[in-house]
């Protein structure tokens, strides 16, 4: 079932982009208490305000691998593969998004 969403303009589309980058800096030091609690929340967010059922997606799924590396007993880095590929693949769906929008001249 696909949820019908509302038409964001390119400034709402740089806020999420912004909240991106927030997450991007809060792992840089994942050891640093709160910071995956932090980023899972900025993440839920774009998923909430996400001008796209694909970013939504993504946003929820990089979410989800936050929750799988709070684990207390799996070492926290930043080398995660899984959780870089969501981050770049999150950045270029919005960045996509923004592109849609049409041009004002």
């Amino acid at each position: 079932m696909s949820t019908i969403r509302r038409k964001h303009t390119p400034h709402e589309v740089d806020e999420l982009l912004s909240r991106v980058t927030e997450i991007e800096d809060l792992v840089r030091f994942p050891s640093v208490i709160g910071h995956f609690a932090s980023a899972k929340s900025l993440a839920m967010l774009i998923a909430r305000h996400a001008p796209t059922e694909s970013v939504a997606n993504l946003a929820t799924q990089l979410a989800s691998e936050f929750d799988a590396l709070e684990e207390p007993e799996l070492p926290l880095s930043t080398n995660d593969v899984l959780l870089n590929k969501l981050l770049w693949k999150l950045r270029r769906a919005l960045e996509q998004a923004k592109k849609e929008f049409p041009r004002r001249h």
